[in-house]
This record gives C-alpha cells, structure tokens and sequence, in this order.
C-alpha cells in the first residue's frame, strides 16, 4: 500500500490503514467517514483523524480549480 502510495502522489489520499481514496470523489465528511459520490462511506483512521481531514482540506484548496470542472 505505502509503494502504491508513493506512486500516485497526491492523487490519492490515505485515509486508513486500508484505504487509499481519490479525494475528488469525496462528497462530505460525516463525523468518522469520508462519504463518496457514490454514497459508500470510508472510515477515516482514528490516530491521526485531524491530520488526514487536514489533508483532504489541502488537497482541496490545491486542486479547487480542477474540482470545480
């Protein structure tokens, strides 16, 4: 997972020891769980939760003109 994640850069986003998601997917964070566009949510890991949501922030204010397409 960790080479899978060197590989894709900041394409993905780690969220949990299991999951690695595309964070332009996300369409809410609902207390412990990303929440896709498909409706499936994905837990986010509870050491390091205000890290990773900082993350996904991140990923949004460096990505938001290509969200918004």
């Amino acid at each position: 997972m960790t080479s899978l994640e060197q590989q894709v850069g900041d394409a993905l986003l780690r969220c949990h020891r299991s999951y690695l998601i595309n964070p332009k997917f996300v369409k809410r964070i609902d207390s412990n769980d990303f929440v896709l566009t498909t409706g499936e949510r994905i837990p986010i890991r509870i050491n390091g939760r205000k890290s990773t949501i900082s993350q996904y922030h991140d990923w949004i204010m460096r990505h938001m003109d290509k969200v918004a397409d």
